[in-house]
């Protein structure tokens, strides 16, 4: 949506903003800008996983176990809305939709 060709084509820019708007509920104080804001950050967007502590084979199937030590850091940064630690995110950027 923040590619130049679909914010100057009308015939994209107009369709996309209803449909990214009857997606998101928002507050009544949130501003246009803001909103511009929220797509310019999801731009690029990082993915990770729970930090992976081993595996074992159940009756419902094969399972990850989550490594506790680093899952509760992961999930105190999340919470507390701080950075999480660079050896927490085990995952891959996501590849920007073209």
């Amino acid at each position: 949506m923040t590619s130049p060709g679909t914010l100057l084509n009308p015939f994209s820019s107009v369709p996309a903003g209803f449909g990214a708007a009857q997606a998101l509920t928002v507050d009544q104080g949130t501003h246009l800008y803001q909103l511009i804001e929220v797509a310019f950050a999801l731009r690029d967007p990082e993915t990770g996983t729970v930090p992976i502590g081993g595996s074992a084979s159940l009756a419902v199937g094969d399972v990850l176990i989550w490594d506790h030590t680093q899952a509760t850091a992961l999930f105190n940064a999340l919470r507390t809305d701080q950075p999480v630690p660079a050896g927490l995110l085990t995952g891959s950027s996501a590849a920007p939709a073209s």
